[in-house]
């Protein structure tokens, strides 16, 4: 995600059947559908650089100021 800036951001994964969305203030970033997401899910929040970023100063940190999680009744 290149356009991030400093700030804070909501982000959100919405679960509903076998789709599996994920959306940064709303925005939506990624739709999966599959049959292995019909099942109960855990939640880990983690960070984790794969290749070097040019003009990144890393390592990096991010922080969690909350989590909600609920269920559409």
């Amino acid at each position: 995600i290149s356009n991030l800036k400093k700030g804070w951001y909501i982000f959100s994964i919405a679960k509903q059947g076998n789709n599996f969305t994920w959306k940064i203030n709303e925005s939506e970033m990624l739709t999966l559908q599959s049959p292995e997401m019909n099942t109960k899910l855990h939640a880990n929040a983690s960070s984790i650089v794969v290749n070097d970023v040019p003009g990144s100063p890393l390592p990096a940190n991010f922080e969690i100021a909350w989590v909600k999680c609920y269920r559409k009744k």
